[in-house]
């Protein structure tokens, strides 16, 4: 199982935009997909026409899922008439490695700005 971010892009019309979530979360069922996060955020503008709409109902989800799955769900949010677009992404685990990296950045950091200083005075005496 992998952790994905996974976006859909609905009708506006209420009618065909439950129909499409109603696809998608009895396509998650059917494959065990287990979601950790929903977030409704709403209907906006498209940047382009999609199937003759201007404005799609968008929802993203944080999931759990086998990556053999997706490919088989894919194919039935291709076949459903209320999903306008969607999008898996795989999310970025985050490593505990970091917090020592970000320790030593402050000291990384002091350097550059000391050099990025004395150009500043070179410039300021050439004028």
């Amino acid at each position: 199982m992998r952790k994905y971010e996974f976006t859909i892009i609905l009708e506006t019309n209420e009618e065909n935009a439950a129909k499409g979530l109603e696809t998608v979360e009895a396509q998650f069922a059917k494959y065990g997909v287990t979601v950790s996060k929903k977030d409704d955020m709403g209907i906006r503008q498209l940047a382009y026409i999609i199937k003759k709409q201007d404005k799609g109902h968008y929802i993203y989800f944080e999931i759990e899922a086998d990556p053999q799955s997706l490919a088989k769900m894919e194919r039935e949010f291709l076949l459903s008439p209320g999903i306008l677009k969607y999008l898996f992404v795989v999310a970025k685990e985050k490593k505990q490695a970091e917090a020592p990296a970000a320790e030593e950045a402050p000291a990384a950091e002091e350097a550059p700005a000391e050099e990025a200083a004395e150009p500043a005075e070179e410039k300021s005496e050439e004028n």
